[in-house]
């Protein structure tokens, strides 16, 4: 195909997307064939990409029949939740997509197609409660929500306090550089209420079980609570983590350890040993910026590890 022109005016979504899909294939085929993409092609996927997400939104998706044609696909579609499987449309709308007010709130990353329909690049399922604050205006450790079989089995109800506390206990991203442009983008939205709310993930750690087998601890259940969070600790300073990693690279800074707290039967909870980590989001732009440089600057030098282990 020819060198396509992203900046034209006459450029449609329909064209980014085909563009994106097919050089993405021949992407592909070549890593199989232990080659790469040539120069020019690899700029118009580049290209693509950036065409792409410069035109996605921040949404919000309720149960209502504005967004009824992305309810079949987050729920037994091509866009589910494969952290934590979601059973039926359904459930969907009883667990999943509550009202502005309510205490199960989910939000997407999407794409306006010349149709009308959307394309959704990235989908962030909310949990919100109100958490009693420290002077500094956060949330204690001991007191964040760190249950996560608890929030999935909580059914929407509509909140009579104002919430303070968000918990982000699932991400999903369909599309590249899609995840980290949907937390900036909540990071700023939510910044532009009255009260910022506390931030933070809900998040597994998906290759602790096997670094448990390299350091030779195979009775990790019989450990007491202090010789099991000495263990994580020691685990996340190696920075081996990719969920850890995703999350730190975006500003946030480890906020608690929770032990058990993972749904039981998962392939998360096994390969964490049950274990899950709140990933705090710092609500002043600034310093969540200065994360982020600290981050990419030493990632086991920064302030993420110091402040937290």
């Amino acid at each position: 195909m020819g060198a396509l022109k992203f900046n034209q005016v006459s450029q449609t979504m329909v064209q980014a997307m085909a563009a994106y899909e097919q050089l993405s294939a021949e992407k592909v085929r070549a890593k199989a064939q232990g080659q790469v993409l040539d120069a020019d092609k690899k700029a118009q996927l580049g290209d693509a990409i950036t065409y792409i997400l410069s035109h996605a939104d921040l949404i919000r998706i309720g149960a209502g029949s504005e967004f009824a044609d992305l309810h079949d696909a987050l729920s037994t579609g091509n866009k589910v939740d494969k952290v934590h499987p979601i059973q039926d449309t359904d459930d969907l709308k009883t667990r999943r997509l509550g009202g502005e007010n309510a205490n199960k709130r989910t939000f997407a990353l999407a794409v306006k197609n010349d149709d009308g329909s959307r394309d959704l690049l990235a989908v962030i399922y909310t949990h919100w409660s109100k958490q009693d604050m420290m002077l500094d205006g956060t949330v204690a450790p001991e007191n964040i929500p760190g249950d996560v079989a608890s929030i999935l089995n909580e059914d929407i109800v509509d909140l009579d306090d104002d919430p303070n506390t968000v918990i982000f206990y699932s991400i999903s991203s369909f599309f590249p550089s899609a995840g980290p442009q949907l937390i900036k983008s909540l990071h700023a939205e939510f910044n532009k209420q009255a009260q910022t709310p506390f931030m933070s993930t809900l998040s597994p750690m998906r290759t602790f079980a096997g670094w448990l087998d390299e350091q030779g601890v195979d009775q990790f259940d019989d450990l007491s609570r202090d010789e099991k969070v000495t263990l994580v600790q020691d685990y996340l300073a190696t920075g081996r983590d990719g969920v850890q990693n995703f999350h730190l690279s975006n500003g946030a800074l480890i906020g608690d350890i929770n032990l058990d707290s993972n749904a039981p039967g998962t392939a998360d909870a096994e390969k964490g040993k049950g274990v899950m980590i709140n990933y705090v989001y710092p609500r002043d732009p600034a310093v969540l910026a200065a994360q982020q440089n600290a981050y990419k600057a030493d990632k086991m030098q920064a302030p993420h590890l110091r402040l937290s282990l």
